[in-house]
């Protein structure tokens, strides 16, 4: 009997060590749910994204490849990470599977069976994108969005974090979609509609693609790639259906054929709000230094004052000089006023575009609340500069700021 129980359980530890050889040698799960349209199965779907989400942010998966979440049922396919043992990838296919979700892995990352990707029939519908942009404050889950109200577009224009004025859409004749891939790792990932059209004249189909830029220079920041368009109003249910995700390679120039700008890395060097920098023209200046001569000279003149008791004045008095490499860099300054209810300044990225110039989005933050609740604060009168230094990727390219939302961080006292 003894005997007959040890064999068992040798048999038990080869089939696990065997499932988990095999998972440890597949890359990708793909997982899905057959719908039937209940309040149930969309909270199993919801309950479903926010696991992979997890796993996303657990690092036990890449990222996602593929994400439906439709009338035909919720799909998803995700790349594992490599480096992470098949025991706790083994944990979170078990907490999927217990939601009632199909999962399978694969060496590969396709739609699943359930998701419908084929062109069965009917014509492209012409669509006009108002927004297209991997942004660094957006929306950080993924979301699929159809608005068809003023006041739902108003609230979704707010949310992507843009001071672009909001398009004008005519809802009596257009509708608005929204693509938003939640967080990615660094920059180096963008998205497109590929298509949109009427299937079976019954539902409208867009599709969309990840891409994943490779062998270029990415921010190591979270981003939030996302698309908006408008497309005709003709009151088809809309499906959305994501396509696998693309690698594509940035050519020697640094450039990518995707129409969208792309961040460059960069570094603080120094940040202040006690600087001193004569002779500005704007409250928000910017400083472009490509040499070591002309970079001592910025930071003796714009370095804080510190009081001397011996002769009762302010001097100079700067810290040792950040020491970079103008063969490959140079140094952004980022030069604005503060005090009052101003109390900061700080670049958040720095942008390619296509169009041959480098932006440099820099976000004011404020202890002023947005209206309407701003009416019964005061601010004080002081003043203050706030210098935010940076070295960056050396470039002949024009610069130019682009100011981002203010953030309100609220008071302390």
């Amino acid at each position: 009997m003894q005997n007959h129980t040890g064999l068992k359980l040798l048999i038990l530890s080869l089939s696990l060590t065997l499932r988990i050889a095999q998972a440890d040698a597949l890359s990708a799960l793909n997982i899905s749910l057959d719908s039937d349209n209940s309040p149930a199965t969309a909270k199993i779907a919801s309950k479903a994204k926010r696991l992979l989400g997890q796993g996303v942010k657990q690092r036990l998966l890449d990222r996602y490849i593929a994400h439906n979440n439709t009338e035909s049922g919720f799909a998803a396919c995700v790349s594992l990470n490599d480096t992470v043992s098949p025991k706790r990838t083994a944990a979170l296919v078990k907490k999927l599977r217990q939601l009632t979700l199909n999962v399978d892995y694969t060496d590969n990352c396709s739609p699943s069976a359930s998701t419908d990707v084929s062109n069965t029939s009917g014509p492209e519908i012409k669509y006009v994108t108002l927004y297209k942009k991997t942004s660094f404050d957006g929306y950080h889950q993924f979301l699929n969005s159809l608005v068809d109200k003023q006041a739902d577009w108003e609230q979704v224009w707010h949310d992507v974090n843009t001071d672009e004025s909001l398009p004008t859409v005519d809802f009596n004749t257009q509708r608005v979609i929204g693509i938003f891939l939640g967080d990615r790792p660094d920059s180096c990932y963008s998205l497109d509609i590929t298509s949109v059209q009427i299937v079976n004249q019954a539902k409208i189909r867009v599709s969309y693609q990840e891409t994943h830029w490779i062998d270029g220079i990415c921010l190591q920041a979270l981003t939030q790639p996302s698309v908006i368009a408008t497309i005709a109003d003709t009151r088809l249910p809309v499906e959305f259906v994501a396509l696998p995700v693309k690698n594509a390679s940035i050519d020697e120039t640094g450039q990518r054929d995707d129409g969208d700008g792309y961040a460059l890395d960069f570094a603080t060097l120094h940040y202040t709000e006690n600087g001193a920098c004569p002779n500005r023209a704007a409250k928000y200046d910017i400083a472009i230094v490509k040499d070591r001569q002309s970079w001592q000279q910025h930071w003796q003149d714009c370095s804080e004052p510190t009081w001397d008791s011996q002769t009762q004045s302010f001097i100079k008095s700067p810290p040792p000089l950040p020491q970079v490499n103008f063969d490959t860099d140079m140094v952004i300054g980022l030069i604005s006023d503060g005090g009052g209810c101003d109390v900061a300044s700080k670049i958040e990225s720095i942008e390619y575009h296509p169009n041959g110039g480098l932006a440099v989005n820099y976000r004011p933050e404020t202890t002023l609340p947005p209206p309407p609740h701003n009416t019964a604060y005061v601010c004080t009168a002081d003043y203050y500069q706030i210098n935010h230094w940076v070295s960056a990727p050396k470039s002949n390219l024009p610069v130019k700021l682009n100011k981002l939302l203010t953030k309100y961080v609220g008071r302390t006292q």
